[in-house]
């Protein structure tokens, strides 16, 4: 497969990727979050794909497979079934900031992730170096989405965003370990089960997830 094509469809998985940031930052349902989790790491298993076929890496093989293994299949089959009700909600998600002025500002960082990553990236193969900027915005988007969200789950699917976004900006160097990912996709599927249970019990106790009404009821039980 020649270069000039696999930096075409590294480019195209790059693109998508970032859409799938700004579309998770304007999604209002946790259920839609969720589906934009599961195809954004898809893309993320597919550029990795792709470099571990230019660049001939056994690692960057295994980590599009554990990519897909971990974030499309077992992370999401143990929120649903430990969270089934809460993701069949039509409930918008509370939002703190509008989304338009949201995707405004995801913009912004988006243009700043580009200027700052490019004396980097200019020193990369052409192909792979696309990546770095786009993690890096994903990045920053993420942790935005992570500030504006009011509760618990659609917070945690954006760590679980921002884990993405990293590992995307990671696989631009070739000597990334897949033991890291390995280790990242443990730990991500143990603190998964660990905020799907909290979450659940917290939903059967109180009835809602709201941080902000979490707040409330920590202050009224204090006075």
């Amino acid at each position: 497969m020649q270069i000039s094509l696999l930096y075409g469809l590294n480019a195209l998985a790059a693109a998508l990727f970032l859409m799938t940031a700004f579309l998770f930052l304007a999604s209002r349902q946790t259920a839609g979050s969720l589906s934009l989790f599961v195809r954004q790491a898809l893309l993320l298993s597919a550029s990795a794909l792709l470099q571990a076929y230019a660049l001939h890496s056994l690692d960057l093989l295994l980590v599009a497979v554990i990519t897909v293994a971990a974030k499309v299949f077992l992370i999401p089959w143990m929120l649903r079934r430990s969270l089934g009700g809460t993701f069949q909600s039509r409930r918008e998600v509370e939002l703190a900031v509008s989304v338009p002025t949201s995707l405004v500002i995801a913009i912004g960082a988006s243009l700043v992730a580009y200027f700052v990553s490019q004396p980097i990236a200019s020193q990369m193969p052409s192909f792979v170096a696309v990546n770095l900027p786009v993690g890096l915005a994903g990045l920053l988007i993420s942790v935005y989405a992570l500030a504006v969200r009011r509760e618990a789950l659609p917070q945690f699917l954006s760590l679980l965003m921002l884990d993405n976004a990293a590992f995307f900006a990671g696989v631009a160097i070739a000597s990334t370990s897949a033991l890291w990912e390995i280790i990242a996709a443990l730990e991500g599927i143990i603190v998964t089960i660990i905020v799907a249970l909290l979450t659940r019990t917290i939903s059967e106790r109180i009835g809602t997830t709201q941080v902000g009404q979490l707040a409330g009821l920590r202050e009224e039980g204090s006075r």
